[in-house]
């Protein structure tokens, strides 16, 4: 082995470890069976023993019964049955004690670990062990330090070190200011490690104590505590147990166990909510594919004060029998008959006792989806088409939602009896209804109230009172071609036919609709290079200038339906422009007569960045004119006109801005503004700002919010961090966290403080975290 491979094996550079010879099979080889220089003497060696010697001697002691085998200068290898790589400078075998002993800057390989010491045992007797004094190792990411390691193998044929009196650090270094002491300890390489009266030292000063530590090198298996304090917990402890089920292996590259699942282990303790139990379980290899998929999860809490409500708005009482019952996963179900198309089986099952479960025991899930769905889905997939049956329902009486039994069936875009002619279809059959709790109807209704009639806005809040139920076909056909005109205008003409039949509707009867849909997109493009343009201030490296017109006429004639049929796939609150391809429409219940042509322009600075084109500037604007106003927009001409602008010059700088505003006549009526900037001004500064305005919407509430986020590395161990959110709206700082990072060493330590306000209810938090550089959350200790 080089010596190159073996430094960046061992990851040291000390002096001491030497160039090793390349090995190769030559007179000087001890295996099987020495034929020594003199001839004559054949002494029986084991074949568990292979020792490369390339220039050095290799002499039998007949009357000791021993063979010593003397690199002279250059380093002796042998690699054991159990896995073993021994480097040496000397090696003495010992064939009445069946041992190997090597002396002179020993090192030993074993999987991913190197230790470095001055003498190595090898006894390959039945019981196979090696035997290392006076060393250093490093596996893992850590290095290790003790007087006397053991590499052996259990009765589970585990291969595994094991030593007494022992350090660890990961800091690779001569003097390293941080250890973990340990009265024994094992580790079990690419498995886990076992501590026993684990401390842990700063500079000679320890700062943390552990009668037993086990832990899996995979950092979600076995044990991970999580104390802390918050003002509508109390004081608390969630105590987490993972364990790894089925096939166990090793993930390539990482050095940690893995397998097909995950079983999470919960026993929670909260000073002012009282005890909770659950588990959740993970399928990993589909949660790699699809991170959304997180398993089955059961969790119940029995809650000692269920009226501890940490917002202003007044809410229900709720008992103390709090669950939440979660599943997201889904199913491949190969069909031997049908190879060419995949079958798979979908579920996102949502259980929650009350609809306050998710805010005060979940907050990760509710901050990113406070109204979970509830879907089963099976569908059939191949090249061009998709089909499905949809069963959506409602478990949680207390959510605006809809039940529904849907059979649908798409097909993709894709060329008509391979001509230039696209075609593309989407047909589904539903029985549907919408639920509205009592609750929601009593705070729709006082909504309702304070709206003028014949107002978008209060159409609709009126069409979400609506519970009747029906069943509803919607089948819609399009085609579609693209062709080029005077080589640069690019023009895509479409049209497409639809029916939606809604039938049964209580009260109502049946009702039908057709559609008819002409549309063409047109776009041209034009650039301009400016090759003498430089500035590596703004990462400028030549520009070219790229600008495309562009446009859309959208026309959709769709015969009236009775406008108290419930518009349950309808308009949803949203700044967003609507989708003019009918193709992807989604918005069935809501379709009315349109004429709309939307136009704009596309700006683009491209620069030369690693030997590619990348987008330096891309500024985007566009608005619609309404030639035939859609029933659910408001009385005027004209749209308001969008601008999105993303500017990237450089890896630490990036600045986005989205914004719409009337220009013509009075526009949409609302305005919204929202700005983006992260910065890295220095090396050691991290700043980010954003702002959000929104005013005027005639569904959405004014809002005007602006985040900052601010880092600072004071040096290589402190380093401090803010948060905060301010609502001008309300006139409130609602969110405030400040941390104090510190580097011990290897260890990692950080302290935050943060205060919530919720319109006159204030929540506050302390939190404290240990993380241990290198091996990262090999060993966690973390304190929320």
């Amino acid at each position: 082995m080089d010596i190159s491979m073996l430094q960046e094996r061992t990851g040291m550079t000390e002096p001491e470890l030497e160039r090793p010879s390349e090995p190769g099979l030559g007179a000087g080889t001890a295996r099987g069976v020495i034929n020594l220089a003199g001839g004559g003497l054949k002494p029986e060696m084991p074949d568990s023993v292979n020792i490369v010697n390339n220039g050095g001697s290799t002499r039998f002691l007949k009357d000791e019964n021993k063979v010593i085998c003397d690199g002279e200068g250059s380093i002796l290898s042998m690699k054991t049955d159990t896995g073993s790589e021994v480097f040496a400078e000397r090696a003495e075998i010992d064939l009445t004690r069946k041992e190997v002993t090597f002396t002179g800057n020993v090192c030993v390989f074993q999987g991913e670990s190197i230790t470095r010491g001055d003498r190595a045992v090898y006894s390959y007797a039945d019981e196979e062990e090696l035997n290392v004094q006076n060393v250093r190792t490093k596996v893992s990411g850590m290095i290790l330090k003790s007087r006397n390691f053991e590499y052996a193998v259990d009765a589970k044929g585990r291969k595994y070190i094991e030593a007494k009196n022992a350090s660890v650090t990961t800091e690779d270094k001569k003097n390293p200011n941080s250890w973990i002491r340990t009265g024994h300890l094992k580790i079990y390489p690419e498995d886990k490690v076992e501590f026993s009266h684990l401390r842990v030292y700063y500079k000679d000063t320890p700062f943390f104590y552990f009668p037993y530590f086990i832990h899996s090198l995979n950092p979600k298996e076995g044990y991970t505590p999580r104390p802390g304090m918050r003002s509508i917990w109390g004081p608390y402890l969630l105590n987490e147990y993972g364990i790894l089920l089925g096939n166990r292996r090793v993930e390539k590259g990482k050095g940690i166990p893995v397998s097909d699942y995950l079983l999470l282990n919960h026993v929670d303790y909260r000073e002012r909510r009282g005890i909770g139990l659950g588990f959740d379980f993970e399928d990993t290899n589909l949660k790699k594919k699809a991170g959304n998929m997180t398993g089955l999860s059961v969790y119940y809490v029995n809650d000692s004060d269920p009226g501890i409500n940490p917002l202003w708005e007044p809410r229900k009482p709720v008992g103390s029998d709090r669950s939440r019952i979660a599943l997201q996963q889904y199913w491949d179900f190969p069909i031997e008959d049908d190879k060419e198309a995949v079958y798979r089986l979908k579920a996102n099952v949502n259980y929650l006792s009350d609809q306050y479960v998710l805010r005060d025991f979940f907050q990760d899930i509710y901050q990113s989806n406070d109204k979970p769905d509830n879907t089963v889905v099976f569908d059939r997939t191949d090249k061009r088409s998709v089909s499905s049956l949809l069963v959506r329902f409602d478990p949680n009486d207390f959510y605006l939602t809809d039940s529904r039994v849907e059979m649908s069936y798409s097909r993709a875009r894709a060329p008509l009896f391979k001509s230039g002619v696209v075609y593309e279809n989407r047909n589904s059959f539903s029985f549907m209804n919408q639920n509205v709790p009592a609750e929601k109807r009593v705070d729709i209704q006082e909504i309702i109230s304070q709206i003028r009639e014949n107002t978008a806005a209060r159409q609709y809040w009126e069409r979400m009172l609506n519970t009747d139920s029906f069943a509803r076909l919607h089948s819609y056909h399009e085609i579609s071609t693209s062709f080029k005109v005077a080589n640069c205008l690019n023009l895509t003409p479409k049209t497409g036919l639809g029916y939606t039949g809604y039938y049964d509707v209580a009260g109502q009867g049946n009702d039908s609709r057709g559609i008819v849909y002409a549309a063409c997109d047109f776009d041209m493009k034009f650039s301009k290079s400016f090759s003498n343009v430089f500035n590596d201030t703004f990462g400028v490296n030549t520009l070219r200038h790229v600008i495309q017109p562009r446009g859309t006429f959208s026309f959709v004639n769709a015969t009236g339906v009775n406008p108290l049929v419930p518009q349950i796939d309808g308009w949803t609150s949203t700044t967003n422009p609507r989708s003019l391809d009918m193709g992807t429409f989604t918005a069935i219940d809501s379709l009315s007569d349109w004429a709309i042509f939307r136009y704009g322009v596309r700006n683009m600075l491209m620069t030369s960045r690693d030997g590619s084109s990348s987008e330096w500037l891309v500024w985007d604007t566009f608005m619609d004119a309404y030639l035939h106003r859609p029933e659910d927009e408001q009385n005027t001409r004209y749209s308001n006109l969008y601008s999105i602008v993303r500017w990237s010059p450089l890896p630490w700088l990036a600045i986005s801005s989205e914004c719409q505003f009337p220009v013509l006549g009075e526009g949409q009526g609302y305005r919204e503004y929202n700005h983006y900037m992260s910065w890295k001004p220095t090396r050691s500064t991290e700043l980010a700002l954003g702002h959000r305005y929104l005013t005027h919407h005639p569904i959405l509430e004014d809002a005007n919010q602006l985040t900052a986020y601010g880092m600072y590395r004071i040096n290589e161990n402190f380093a401090i961090s803010g948060e905060w959110r301010w609502d001008a709206e309300q006139k409130q700082l609602q969110i405030q966290k400040y941390s104090l990072y510190r580097n011990v060493g290897a260890w990692y330590i950080g302290a935050s403080l943060f205060f919530r306000d919720n319109g006159g209810k204030r929540e506050t938090g302390f939190g404290l975290s240990f993380t241990l550089g290198e091996t990262g959350d090999r060993f966690p200790v973390t304190i929320n």
